[in-house]
């Protein structure tokens, strides 16, 4: 930052745009810089919720298809299992995340 402006100096008007800059950037620097970052991170992470549920969405899907060749039947049997591998995991999940909540004083 440029010290304290003198006005009888012949480049003063450089001083004070020096000083002007320096204030505009000090201060974009405590609130633009800050929200970028913010909304830079509240939009990668949409992104990446989309791309999440849509992937967990062709691997629900292709776990059918692979179970319903490998299991005879009709593809009722394929949704079956998959239904009951996904309760099974969203079971254990919720068993961790209560022992989580439990631990925690």
């Amino acid at each position: 930052m440029a010290g304290p402006l003198e006005p009888h100096s012949p480049d003063w008007p450089a001083q004070a745009a020096d000083k002007v800059v320096d204030v505009v950037d000090a201060i974009r620097d405590k609130t633009t810089v800050p929200l970028t970052t913010v909304a830079r991170g509240i939009v990668y992470g949409l992104v990446v919720a989309a791309m999440g549920t849509a992937v967990a969405v062709l691997l629900a899907i292709a776990a059918v298809r692979f179970v319903d060749v490998w299991i005879p039947g009709g593809v009722w049997r394929a949704h079956l299992a998959v239904g009951i591998a996904f309760s099974v995991a969203g079971l254990i999940a919720l068993r961790v995340a209560e022992r989580g909540r439990k631990e925690k004083p």
